[in-house]
């Protein structure tokens, strides 16, 4: 008994080793925003849509990096949105001379439905919140002018969705750590059915194990496919 669970311990140490998480400050802004980012499958030339899944890490690795902030205020901010999680959208008709046609909120909205599956699930259809906090309200209203000014008209049409992530016994609700698929689907004014599917673990919040070969493997690789090592 004793030597199965050291066994145990063992193979727990092992794959706590294997997927480590970064700290907040060492994950790359520039590889989160690439894993949580995706123009949905489904959309001809003449139509753009763009989807973001702004995870709390998203939040907690920027605000590590501002110099600007208190300790005090980051506290203060991760703690109202530490119970959400942020989808942002824009799609947009595109003429034949270029001139982007934005959808409204509330189309987007109507067409917009959002599943989280894992392995143990049979799925979970999500719906944004109705009780969203003044203080996360608030927050996420000066995030528009943020992206305007990087964006243009395209960040004045990206529409936020706010969903619950915590659920009633506070476990949360879509984890980046874990394995599964966080799924989008929206529809077009053509009635074209458009699809993001986020696979998680997000392999920007976890220290890139290393192949012998050098190279870094993805954190949902369990072989090394240059050499076929087991991970």
């Amino acid at each position: 008994m004793k030597n199965i669970f050291i066994l145990a311990l063992l193979l727990l140490s092992v794959n706590c080793f294997a997927l480590e998480r970064r700290d907040y400050t060492e994950i790359s802004i520039q590889d989160i925003i690439a894993d949580t980012q995706a123009q949905p499958e489904g959309a001809a030339d003449n139509h753009m849509t763009l989807v973001w899944w702004v995870p709390f890490e998203y939040w907690a690795s920027i605000m590590s990096r501002d110099p600007n902030l208190t300790e005090q205020m980051k506290k203060q901010m991760l703690d109202v949105l530490k119970d959400y999680l942020v989808v942002g959208i824009v799609q947009a008709d595109v003429s034949a001379m270029g001139v982007f046609n934005y959808y409204s909120q509330s189309y987007v909205e109507k067409n917009l439905k959002v599943n989280y599956k894992t392995p143990n699930s049979k799925g979970l259809n999500l719906t944004p919140s109705n009780k969203v906090s003044e203080e996360m309200t608030m927050l996420m209203t000066q995030v528009k002018p943020i992206l305007q000014g990087a964006m243009g008209n395209m960040g004045l049409n990206f529409h936020f969705f706010i969903f619950d992530d915590s659920d009633n016994k506070g476990a949360r609700v879509v984890d980046p750590h874990q394995e599964g698929n966080f799924v989008m689907s929206l529809k077009n004014k053509a009635g074209v059915e458009l699809t993001a599917d986020f696979k998680t673990p997000l392999n920007s919040l976890f220290v890139p194990r290393v192949c012998p070969n050098g190279e870094e493997a993805h954190v949902s690789w369990k072989y090394c496919p240059w050499s076929g090592k087991k991970l």
